[in-house]
């Protein structure tokens, strides 16, 4: 697993997580009590609702005030109001429309915003409008369908739920024509414009989907169970008929552009002996390379034992927790995993980091919840202190939490001790492994200091044959070279080389070989200044071009053996500039306890 990558925020230090071990920084935005940012004098905060963050930090909320009712609901995007219950703010179509109430809000990597209104026309009357970027491109009981293979002339007479990616895509949940039958559409937009260009069906209730028996019931359009990748893909959750002789064991599907991926019938993928059960309460999400994450259930009869949350990445499915079993490690203590409010929503990164929640067996029910990064606590509920107050309630649905993309960032509405509803920007959300000793290093002939970073592939070490440690070294000198290096003693200050600092002095200490052979693991940095092709092992990146170094078990011919509970010490030599007279440095030194 690749380290996600890091932003400063600007928006200062709020708050630090307490009680776990990891090091996230909570940034606080707004909370209950605060004045509501733009609106009335004096109106205060009351509810916080339907948030979503972008790979910038861009951010997006719903909000309720004490003000009158007619207008006390707002919609903000980094901290300004985009829409006001009983305004005509941010609606340019149809002329005068108001917002009575928001159903989506959704904020890409490019700064598309992207909303789903409830509103009242100048006649009075409801309608829904679809909003992209200040447009309304889609209009309740106005705008035509002109997917291909629906009847000319249909209104969307609904419009339920609405998602995008980075591409000018979207996935469109709505209804049609006379008998609101429901649709899932794919849209393209015009990249100048935003005007719709063409659409998808992908099906429609009634209809009867390839290799089915029974017509379509209908859609599960909840914003967690459908969406849009940056690759296009639409992944889709659809329901068959069976009060007329279907099955209820066997009708709900879940699919990928036009292929099913999964039938609730099918052997359950994290425990073979079993079946999926439902589908209508699951959550999932997936990325633009394919891979995916389940939360959801098997068949078991002891619903006590049926809750899973699960990863396909590269199609290699790994169980991140099953209720019934024991806690991730990071919780620590002889605790079992519990089905109540398991999963949550849960975002997947383009890294495939998943943000998940967790319900354990602990007798004292006031600090037996989690949220999750893969297998590291990011906030523990009745534990983790931000601004002086203890988190009470850990966010877990979709409209309480969401992740960046790139997993660089999350924002989480959390309930702090008073009952005070707060929001907050999270970063650092990847704990890292290891400590780091002499860093920054001497900087190089670039000005910068060569960094050396570790994560774990899975688990917290030791397992497959490696030790699961990955390393990463960034900042380094383009088009030379560089291997790593592991001793049983680390120092700092260290001992002065060229125009480094080997601080592995003191002790033992070695080099990575090729598997096999006694040549050194080498790798070239790349024109960003990232260490790729070392000759060894390494699973990030495509094949040729694969970044930094997964660490095996031990060094070849030496006695330098990786085992539980040992402590070893990392560090990269590299070439420096100018090339050719023999300068060299050093990276920062990484500390990791297996």
């Amino acid at each position: 697993m690749e380290l996600s990558k890091r932003f400063a925020l600007g928006l200062g230090l709020a708050g630090l997580i307490s009680g776990t071990a990891s090091a996230q920084t909570f940034t606080r935005l707004i909370a209950e009590g605060d004045p509501v940012p733009g609106g009335a004098v004096g109106e205060l905060i009351t509810r916080i609702d339907n948030v979503d963050i972008n790979n910038s930090g861009d951010w997006a909320c719903e909000l309720d005030g004490d003000g009158p009712v007619t207008n006390d609901a707002y919609t903000l995007v980094n901290g300004v109001i985009a829409f006001q219950e009983g305004m005509t703010t941010g609606i340019a179509s149809p002329v005068g429309a108001t917002t009575i109430w928001m159903d989506s809000v959704d904020i890409n990597d490019d700064g598309d915003q992207l909303f789903l209104v409830n509103a009242s026309d100048s006649n009075g009357n409801d309608v829904q409008l679809v909003i992209r970027n200040g447009v309304t491109i889609y209009e309740q009981n106005h705008s035509a369908c002109i997917a291909p293979g629906t009847a000319l002339g249909m209104t969307y007479t609904g419009l339920s739920e609405v998602w995008q990616n980075n591409h000018n895509q979207l996935l469109l949940a709505a209804s049609i024509g006379p008998l609101t039958d429901g649709i899932m559409i794919k849209v393209e937009l015009d990249p100048v414009t935003g005007a719709v260009v063409s659409e998808t069906k992908l099906a429609m209730e009634g209809e009867i989907l390839p290799g089915h028996s029974w017509p379509i019931q209908g859609f599960s359009e909840s914003k967690g169970r459908n969406g849009i990748t940056d690759a296009g893909d639409v992944f889709w959750y659809v329901d068959d008929e069976h009060s007329t002789g279907g099955s209820t064991l066997d009708d709900s599907n879940i699919y990928v552009n036009s292929t099913r991926l999964y039938n609730e019938a099918d052997a359950f993928p994290a425990d073979m002996s079993q079946e999926f059960d439902h589908f209508s309460t699951a959550e999932m999400d997936f990325n633009s390379a394919g891979d995916f994450v389940f939360s959801g259930f098997d068949r078991n009869p002891d619903n006590t034992l049926d809750s899973w949350i699960y990863t396909s990445i590269g199609g290699v499915i790994t169980p991140l927790a099953h209720e019934g079993d024991p806690v991730p490690a990071a919780i620590g203590g002889p605790w079992i995993t519990k089905g109540y409010g398991f999963g949550g929503t849960v975002p997947i990164s383009e890294n495939g980091d998943v943000l998940w929640f967790i319900d354990w067996d602990d007798p004292d029910t006031d600090i037996d919840t989690a949220l999750m990064f893969n297998d590291a606590i990011i906030m523990h509920e009745g534990t983790t202190v931000l601004d002086g107050l203890i988190v009470d309630e850990v966010p877990n649905g979709e409209s309480e939490i969401a992740m960046s993309d790139d997993g660089s960032y999350a924002i989480a509405e959390v309930v702090l001790a008073g009952s005070i509803d707060a929001l907050y920007i999270i970063t650092d959300l990847e704990p890292g492994v290891g400590t780091h000793f002499c860093d920054p290093s001497s900087a190089n002939s670039t000005g910068l200091s060569t960094s050396l970073s570790g994560s774990f592939l899975a688990g917290n070490g030791i397992g497959g044959g490696l030790s699961d440690l990955h390393l990463e070294c960034t900042n380094g000198i383009a088009n030379q070279l560089g291997y790593f290096l592991v001793g049983s003693t680390a120092t700092d200050p260290g001992l002065s080389v060229s125009n480094g600092t080997l601080c592995l002095a003191g002790g033992p200490f070695y080099r990575y070989n090729m598997i096999g052979t006694t040549s050194n693991s080498v790798g070239i940095f790349d024109a960003g200044g990232t260490l790729v092709n070392v000759a060894g092992t390494s699973s990030v990146g495509p094949v040729g071009s694969e970044t930094g170094f997964d660490v095996p078990d031990g060094v070849a011919g030496t006695s330098m053996a990786i085992t539980a509970g040992s402590t070893w010490h990392f560090q990269v030599w590299h070439r420096d500039t100018p090339a050719g007279v023999g300068t060299s440095n050093f990276s920062n030194g990484l500390s990791v306890t297996f």
